[in-house]
Formats: C-alpha cells, structure tokens, sequence
C-alpha cells in the first residue's frame, strides 16, 4: 500500500501560536462610574495590586467644581510565557460636578484619541510594530439605588455603546436581597433596551463555553478578613463577611473570567472588526467629502515642507549626537587621567617599597657579614688557645 505523508498544513495552528507568543497581546479596560461606587477597587482586585490608590474624601466644594478626569496606568504581565500589556483607564470626577452636561466628552475624546492613534499608525510606512491602544472594553458602575439607571448614566450609555465595548456592573450588590437584585438587573435591562443601548454581545463558539447574563452584580473588596476560618478577600459587617472571590457572594469571579480568560479575545476582536472600523470609514468619509483637493504645487510645496523638518530634525539629532559624543569622549579622558594618577601613585609606592625593602636586605647583609667575621676570630682564637695548650701535657707525662 502507498503511504501518502501529510503536506503539514494542519501545524499552521501551531505556527500562529508561536508568532502571538512572541509578539504579545494589548488590552486596554476603561472603568465609568460615580465617584465612591469603588471603580479603582474593582481593577485592584481584578489584577491583585495597587494600580490606582484610592483618593482621599475632598470637600463638597471641591467634588462639585471636578470634571471628568482620563487616568491610565500600564502593567507588563507575563504568565506562562503568554505576555500582555495592560493598560487600565480610570475615570475619576465623573458625575461629580452641578452640571454634567458634558461629563462625557472627554470619555469620547479619549475612546475617539485612541482610534485616531491607531489609525495614523497603520498610515505609516513602517508598520511592523504598532501598539493597540483602542479601548477594547468599558465597564460602567451602576449605583445600587434599587431604581434603575440614572438619567446621566443612560445618557452616558447611549454616546458610548456604539463606539466601545459596553458591559454595565451592579456596584455594591451586597446593599441587594436576592428579590432586589433580580429586579433591579431586570429594570436595568429594561430601560437599555428602550433607550435602543447594545451592550457588548456574549459570543458563545462552544457549548461548553459559560454563559454570562449582563448587567453583572458584583460587591469587591481588596482588605483581607477572617471568614470561614481562613483569610479571604472582602468586607466584614455585624451580620457576617461577604467574600469577593465566593460566587454565592458576588459575580466577581464570573467577571474576571469573562474579561480575562473566555471573552478577552472577543473583545478584542470587536474592537477592531466592529468600533474600530466604523470609526475608520467614517473619518476617511469626511475626509473624502470635506477635505481640500491638493494640487500639483501644494502637493510638492507640502513634501518640500516635510523635507526641511526632517532635514532639521537630522541636524538637530546630529547635534545632539556630537554633544553626547563630546560628553562621551571627556568623561573617558577624565578617567584615563584618575587612572595615570592612580598608577603614577601606586608606583611611587611601590619605588619606596622596594627601596626600603633593598635597605633591609643590604642591612641584614652588613649585619651577617659582621657576624662572620667575629664568628671567624672567635674560632681562630679557640683553635690557637687549644694548639698552645698540647706540649705542656706532653711534659708532664715525661
């Protein structure tokens, strides 16, 4: 029978494997919500560290003249040889001032900013490494008033949710009964639907993959207590300790492992299938229909343009390189001439050494040269004394 050998394309898999392996992965989570519902807690506790410190109380006044403020914070993880760079967004002033009309613009700016980014960066020539910095999700913190959404945090989903990824969390939800919860996640989903919000939709490729019921209803705390007889994460009341990593407790657990383990793939994908672009076709639209039609002169008078900077840049980086190399060069001379000193000093030791060392050495001679000498008589004194000395025994035997 002819063996027939595979041709080998069932190790492409494999072959993708190893290439996302050394390239690394980005994601990026923004986090929305009122100020005290806990948003730099949840992150902290999502990646067990202190990526955002929990800001101190301010004055009402102070609270009421913020504005929606873009903090990140980036973190390098590695883990099973899987590299990944995380940057998280937090969005601290939000809903905090009398008036919030635009307490949401400099979230779509900065959501807007990141998709400009990239797309200048895929306009480039060189496109090998480029770093993805789109916002691939945004969880929005629901205040537990057992009413529903706000006014602000409705009108806020509706900006976003079809430019990001959307997924809204119950903060608190240990201030719920079980019947509370229920209804106030069935109000929440009510009042999206009506206001037309799409939340991020759960892709479910397997039937074995979990599955996720938004919005989520979470209660986190970073302080370890005792409950059950051991330390755990969570917060400790008169009636008993609620546990942020206990599923019965809190859908912390689940949300970790949608964001982190079955749905980041997901996220990232419609990021950039999806939000991304549309934003894309929409800003090349404008620029099709808007922008100014280039001639021949301001074509070449603008690439004239570029060349000078560039030549000016070249200059000024040359200049520089000298500078560096004149630093260089001096501080490499300096310390030839501390070495020449130092050598020229341990020499003149050693001279002296040596020549002390000569002056014993001549003296120990002189001093053994003497000792012969008086060694020398005091045996020729014996051996004369004991010569003189025979005849007269001589005699007295006769």
């Amino acid at each position: 029978n002819l063996t027939v050998q595979m041709s080998g394309i069932a190790t492409l898999p494999n072959q993708r494997h190893a290439e996302a392996l050394e390239a690394g992965f980005d994601f990026t989570i923004m986090v929305i919500g009122e100020s005290g519902l806990g948003k730099s807690t949840l992150l902290n506790a999502l990646f067990n560290t202190d990526l955002f410190l929990e800001t101190d109380y301010e004055p009402p006044g102070r609270r009421f003249a913020s504005t929606t403020a873009i903090q990140r914070s980036t973190a390098f993880l590695n883990e099973k040889g899987v590299r990944l760079r995380l940057t998280l967004i937090d969005t601290p002033g939000y809903g905090g001032s009398l008036d919030n009309t635009n307490c949401c613009q400099p979230i779509l700016a900065e959501i807007h900013k990141s998709f400009e980014q990239y797309m200048d960066e895929e306009a480039r020539i060189h496109r090998e490494n480029i770093m993805d910095n789109r916002i691939h999700v945004c969880l929005f913190l629901i205040a537990p008033t057992g009413h529903g959404l706000k006014p602000l945090d409705l009108a806020t989903m509706q900006q976003l949710h079809n430019k990001v990824n959307l997924v809204p969390i119950i903060a608190k939800a240990d201030a719920y009964t079980d019947a509370e919860l229920a209804s106030m996640r069935a109000r929440v989903r009510a009042q999206l639907q009506d206001s037309g919000v799409k939340l991020f939709s759960v892709a479910a490729d397997d039937d074995d993959e979990p599955t996720y019921t938004l919005p989520f209803a979470v209660s986190c705390s970073v302080d370890v207590v005792k409950g059950a007889g051991k330390p755990v994460r969570g917060r400790a009341y008169p009636w008993g300790t609620v546990e942020t990593d206990n599923p019965t407790h809190s859908e912390f657990v689940k949300l970790r492992e949608f964001l982190l383990q079955v749905q980041t793939q997901h996220l990232i994908d419609q990021t950039a299938q999806v939000h991304y672009e549309n934003y894309r076709a929409s800003r090349l639209g404008d620029i099709v229909t808007s922008g100014p039609k280039e001639t021949e002169e301001t074509i070449l008078s603008r690439i004239e343009h570029e060349k000078e900077q560039l030549l000016k840049k070249l200059a000024k980086t040359e200049a520089e390189m000298s500078q560096i190399f004149a630093i260089k060069v001096r501080e490499k001379e300096d310390k030839l001439r501390q070495s020449e000193v130092l050598l020229a000093e341990q020499h003149d030791n050693m001279k002296q050494d040596l020549e002390q060392l000569k002056r014993k050495v001549e003296q120990s001679r002189l001093d053994f040269e003497r000792e012969k000498i008086v060694l020398q008589q005091q045996a020729r004194e014996r051996s004369n004394t004991g010569t003189a000395s025979k005849p007269t025994k001589n005699v007295a035997r006769v």
